[in-house]
């Protein structure tokens, strides 16, 4: 992969050169701004895991952001549906958020049975590997907006107790919900909180507030003084960019998390269909979609101030049960977990299994 970097320079910090329940509702209208964030470097074609070294600081060695030696676990997939059952995960189980429960790793992850409808399931592992699922759903649907399913949780803890946002799914709209939990286990829906799915709320607050980034368009942010009534801002905060790797859309992957650089959001994007059937053409097969991972950093003190971008994704589609699947060509990333020195990327494959990637964090909170 060709190197591509962006200058930052040391003031006060780092200063950049570039882009200058059923639901109750608790938003109002979405806002769909047509500002762009300005794109930092064109893509080279990936074909494998990269740490990606899309830093520097003039006068000292590029910083590897945001994992050093990230590698896909030889254990993938490491959570795989029961086809031949007829219980809530026949179809696939993918798209996962893990949080840590003591020494636990705790993995919330969606499940769908046979017609297609989601729950959310509990999965818990000593290792971060090998995961014991049980027997029955979490998270249900309860109410009319969620009747053709709960989807995609993503997990924090604040203070002792677990926040999980997921999508409602009715069979037209997609919001995102808030339930709590002090064990994971028993759940209190607190209603939609946004009216976009894909919500990753940051753990700790700035200037008071709690923060969020949110949509599968645009990535657009949201802050709250209580978790559960948001206020949207205006404008997309991360959009995507013309004839690069994320032309088609972007989407908020895990909770972002507070580090010395910046808030450190790690996103998902897709490649428009019109060149994802050309490059499916290249390789002899058919091919819609093509989803990546990659990373943005936005400043500690203003949420909503991009100060640097990914040139190029770090996560990419490169195995069989990454190509196949109930949608093929995706990795989709949700789940992020640091413990003893390692972190652990948790990440859903062609909407069918979950898998994992582990490296050193590079960045320092």
């Amino acid at each position: 992969m060709g190197k591509r970097y962006v200058s930052f320079l040391l003031a006060a910090g780092l200063a950049v050169t570039l882009a200058s329940t059923g639901c109750a509702t608790n938003w109002g209208s979405v806002f769909d701004g047509t500002g762009r964030a300005e794109a930092l470097a064109k893509p080279a074609p990936a074909a494998s895991i990269t740490a990606v070294r899309a830093l520097e600081v003039p006068g000292t060695a590029p910083i590897q952001f945001p994992f050093k030696n990230l590698q896909k676990s030889g254990s993938n997939p490491i959570l795989t549906p029961e086809p031949a059952s007829t219980n809530f995960e026949s179809n696939g189980t993918f798209n996962p958020a893990v949080v840590l429960n003591g020494d636990k790793f705790m993995m919330l992850y969606r499940a769908q049975d046979r017609h297609a409808v989601s729950t959310v399931g509990l999965a818990e592992s000593t290792d971060g590997i090998h995961f014991k699922k049980r027997p029955e759903p979490v998270i249900v649907p309860t109410d009319p907006s969620e009747k053709n399913g709960v989807e995609d949780p993503r997990v924090v803890n604040i203070d002792g107790t677990f926040y999980v946002t997921y999508t409602a799914w009715d069979g037209d709209h997609t919001p995102s919900c808030l339930a709590s939990s002090k064990d994971l286990i028993h759940w209190e829906k607190h209603g939609q909180i946004l009216p976009a799915k894909s919500t990753a709320i940051l753990n700790v607050k700035v200037n008071g507030e709690y923060w969020a980034y949110f949509g599968d368009t645009n990535i657009w942010a949201a802050h709250s003084a209580d978790l559960i009534h948001w206020t949207k801002v205006e404008q997309p905060v991360l959009q995507p960019r013309g004839g690069d790797w994320d032309d088609s859309l972007v989407e908020s992957g895990p909770p972002p998390i507070m580090t010395k650089a910046g808030i450190l959001l790690i996103y998902n994007g897709n490649l428009s269909q019109g060149r994802a059937e050309e490059l499916g053409r290249q390789k002899g097969r058919g091919q819609e979609r093509e989803y990546r991972t990659a990373w943005a950093l936005f400043d500690k003190q203003d949420p909503t101030k991009l100060i640097a971008r990914a040139s190029e994704p770090f996560l990419n589609v490169t195995e069989s049960w990454e190509v196949y699947g109930q949608v093929g060509d995706v990795v989709f990333t949700e789940g992020l977990v640091v413990k003893d020195g390692k972190a652990y990327l948790y990440y859903g494959g062609a909407d069918t299994t979950v898998n994992v990637a582990i490296g050193t964090p590079a960045w320092e909170n």
